[in-house]
């Protein structure tokens, strides 16, 4: 869940245990919902020392593919992965 304040991201609420208390796991949103500029912003923001280093940011990149996926297949607008 995403809380917005003046149509900036004020929060991201992460329900359940998908990432094991993973970082990168609450990092996915930067790939899931911005564009590459408010991506740099964000990550210049976040930092790249540790928990948030560099290997972190890579496993935000696959868990935003693995979230995106996991939306498309739930998702009614995405009829061309019913034939998966």
């Amino acid at each position: 869940m995403l809380a917005t304040t003046t149509g900036e991201l004020a929060a991201v609420l992460d329900f359940g245990d998908l990432g094991g208390a993973d970082p990168a796991c609450d990092l996915a949103a930067a790939w899931l919902f911005f564009d590459a500029e408010q991506r740099a912003r964000f990550r210049a923001r976040i930092g790249t020392v540790a928990p948030h280093d560099e290997n972190c940011w890579a496993r935000a990149r696959g868990w935003a593919v693995v979230e995106a996926t996991a939306f498309l297949m739930n998702s009614e607008d995405a009829p061309v992965l019913d034939a998966i």
